[in-house]
């Protein structure tokens, strides 16, 4: 059985057989069309990787959020009185910790993109980075038996609004936001 060859193999066959190489110019747009290709496949690449880092910043992003509005909440469900200092971007409030009374205060930082936590008169840590400056509706709203929310704490307050936002990192743009409603059980005044 015998193959036949197609022009194209055959002019190659030829070429070969006479020495003939392929031109400049053919390899000049042999090389361009490479080009072409290597710099789509390339592009739509590097769109995927961005595409994954996004994702992946903003996955890191609302986990950390979760975590830390589901400590907050747990210690100010045992919360027995929100201080009159609290403000929108202060939480002060006296709980229970381990069975144990507890002071706890949680403030943003002088740059407006960090929460801090301090529990007692330990030092404060960072629990939340990357929140948004100065942002509308503010972190923490407190409630009475009114349904209106208010800017300041005191010691009627029933019920904590804490609207965290950030800013992911690979995505300035974007906002994230998690909010929560905290109702404090062992509230103490009337």
């Amino acid at each position: 059985m015998q193959l036949t060859a197609t022009p194209v193999r055959a002019r190659i066959r030829r070429q070969v057989r006479e020495g003939d190489g392929f031109s400049v110019i053919e390899l000049m747009i042999t090389v361009a069309l490479l080009g072409i290709v290597l710099a789509t496949v390339l592009g739509a690449l590097y769109s995927v990787m961005n595409a994954e880092a996004y994702q992946d910043d903003r996955t890191a992003n609302l986990d950390a959020m979760r975590t830390t509005l589901n400590d907050m909440t747990k210690l100010l469900r045992q919360g027995s009185a929100v201080t009159a200092t609290s403000n929108g971007t202060r939480l002060e409030f006296d709980t229970y910790i381990g069975g144990s009374p507890a002071h706890v205060t949680y403030t943003v930082d002088a740059t407006g993109t960090k929460l801090l936590e301090q529990v007692g008169t330990a030092a404060a840590k960072v629990v939340q980075l990357h929140l948004v400056p100065n942002p509308s509706p503010a972190l923490f709203c407190y409630t009475d038996q009114s349904v209106v929310c208010g800017a300041t704490g005191g010691p009627s307050t029933q019920w904590v609004q804490i609207t965290m936002q950030i800013h992911p990192v690979h995505s300035p743009n974007t906002t994230l936001q998690l909010d929560s409603q905290v109702n404090l059980r062992n509230r103490t005044a009337a």
